[in-house]
């Protein structure tokens, strides 16, 4: 059952992509225990996320034309293709809270006396309004989105060249191979891997061939930038960039021409206000649709705002501090994450492969 009529181009997906991907990842920390070798790890990260990627891809192009959702239904039945879906509706509103709380605590440090709670409802609800106008809008608002934000973060690079210090990059290849892992893994499962959520979207392409490599492109895409940040803000910060939260913000405050150009750190806000309306408009309308297939709805509207409300609720209550949100991001995520991103995906194949699914039309 279709509920939604639009149709996307493979250009359109792969924007879409790069912007879902740059989301929170544009100013968090990634890759923080390889240190000076953080943007190593980010690289060696692509190779991963091209291996789960490749899973939930090859679902995809099997199942043409369904969504994760649909795809759960014919492989493991109605009962537990249901649950399922359920898990991912689930995955996809918690990841959404947690842009919210990134969104939050980083527009705090400009506007500390706004309510928390204040700033992601407004964001809630100008996703909102995206959501209800379908795939369709969102990925147009990431054509025009995109490309602002990949001119900023290289304007800002570029601004920034006068504050390397390029020793802090050195030495080279000292980070123990475990650490070196664990870094690449993290920037695996946030952001690149979070792209499974495209399983919902990849069916509304003109040509349902195009997804593969759409998807892949953007991926690639967003691990060579987040591997230019990562060693630009070392470059600036030095090898404990990754103690901030917000290194990039950080890192920008350094930009000193003259009054001429001032406060240029809110660059680093707009690039973040841009990716993160694409990844939570993404994650919010794949949550409506999702639980509208499995309500069997002949719409997803009437859930848009009872389920806005519900990430925003989750993400005013999953963490009491930040030292929990963080305990969260730097070591439980790195093996939730996979259960969602390979795990599922990968059992899903397997199974698909052993019934011989989908069965061929006579």
């Amino acid at each position: 059952m279709k509920l939604e009529q639009g149709r996307i181009s493979g250009a359109q997906l792969t924007t879409l992509t790069i912007g879902f991907a740059f989301g929170s990842a544009l100013i968090v920390t990634r890759a923080q225990l390889a240190k000076q070798d953080a943007w190593l790890a980010i690289l060696l990260a692509i190779i991963e996320a091209v291996l789960f990627a490749s899973i939930f891809l090859t679902l995809a192009r099997r199942f043409k034309g369904q969504t994760l959702v649909e795809i759960g239904t014919s492989v493991y039945g109605k009962f537990l293709g249901m649950v399922v879906a359920a898990l991912y509706i689930w995955y996809f509103l918690f990841i959404g809270s947690l842009v919210l709380w990134d969104y939050t605590r980083l527009i705090n440090l400009v506007m500390p006396e706004t309510p928390r709670w204040v700033l992601g409802a407004a964001l809630v609800c100008v996703c909102a309004s995206a959501v209800r106008n379908g795939i369709e809008v969102i990925s147009r608002c990431s054509q025009i989105l995109v490309p602002p934000v990949v001119v900023t973060i290289i304007g800002v690079t570029l601004l920034l060249v006068k504050e390397f210090q390029l020793e802090n990059l050195l030495p080279m290849l000292e980070t123990e191979p475990l650490h070196l892992f664990l870094a690449a893994h993290d920037t695996t499962v946030f952001p690149l891997a979070e792209t499974v959520v495209l399983l919902m979207v990849i069916p509304f392409l003109n040509d349902q061939n195009e997804g593969r490599r759409a998807v892949l492109k953007g991926i690639v895409f967003v691990g060579l930038f987040l591997a230019l940040i990562a060693a630009r803000n070392t470059a600036v910060l030095g090898p404990e960039a990754g103690m901030y939260f917000f290194p990039s913000f950080i890192a920008a405050r350094r930009i000193n021409y003259g009054e001429t150009f001032a406060r240029l750190e809110l660059l680093v806000v707009f690039e973040f206000l841009m990716t993160g309306f694409i990844k939570l408009a993404v994650l919010y309308y794949c949550a409506c649709l999702g639980l509208a297939q499995i309500l069997r709805l002949r719409s997803y509207l009437p859930l848009v705002w009872p389920m806005g409300a519900i990430m925003v609720a989750l993400f005013m209550n999953n963490f009491n501090s930040f030292a929990e949100y963080a305990e969260f991001a730097t070591k439980t995520s790195l093996l939730w994450h996979p259960i969602y991103q390979l795990g599922i995906p990968l059992l899903t194949l397997i199974v698909a492969l052993i019934r011989k699914l989908p069965k061929e039309s006579k």
